[in-house]
């Protein structure tokens, strides 16, 4: 979970809790981390809930000169019955990340392997990704951050990309990756 900061709300730190640890995530108080997949989310209670995706960095491919470019970012608080679900998909490298909400999608558009950067839209904060560079010694570059929230950082040449979201550096021998997408969600208010 490099380059994700921990939350603190109203003086109560929250933890991060990996979706693995519980077969059903609890996120009283709490933050649920999703790694790439697909999955529903389920209120344990009703209220106003935060979701902060990254989608996956660009990758570079072998003899192409091109850095990857990083995913967007997006925020948006909802609110959610317990009686709701929330499908999730979080993206892999060069993958966008979804959210599904009574209001709309949230997404968090993915960099990808011809530099270009991600696209974020349904937001109430979208950031956009920053667009890799060309050539042969090519940074990858960092994925947004907001507030606490810290998208994954810039790389140097011939490096996979720092998660989340960022895009991976020019490679020299063979494909780099960028990283992996990143959703969070955590209870805001009733």
């Amino acid at each position: 979970m490099a380059g994700v900061a921990r939350r603190q709300i109203g003086g109560t730190r929250i933890a991060a809790v990996s979706i693995a640890a519980t077969p059903y995530p609890d996120a009283r108080g709490a933050a649920v981390i999703f790694s790439p997949g697909s999955y529903s989310f389920r209120p344990t209670k009703s209220g106003f809930w935060r979701f902060v995706l990254w989608g996956g960095g660009g990758n570079a491919l072998s003899g192409a000169s091109q850095a990857g470019g990083s995913s967007s970012m997006a925020i948006k608080d909802a609110f959610l019955d317990v009686s709701q679900t929330a499908p999730i998909v979080c993206g892999g490298p060069g993958a966008d990340s979804t959210v599904t909400l009574p209001g709309g999608v949230v997404t968090a558009g993915a960099g990808n392997s011809s530099g270009a950067a991600g696209v974020a839209s349904g937001g109430d904060i979208n950031l956009p990704g920053v667009a890799g560079l060309s050539g042969g010694s090519a940074i990858g570059p960092a994925a947004p951050s907001y507030g606490d929230f810290n998208g994954g950082a810039a790389v140097a040449a011939n490096t996979a990309g720092n998660a989340p979201g960022g895009g991976s550096g020019t490679a020299f021998g063979g494909t780099l990756y960028g990283a992996s997408g990143l959703v969070m969600v955590f209870f805001v208010r009733d």
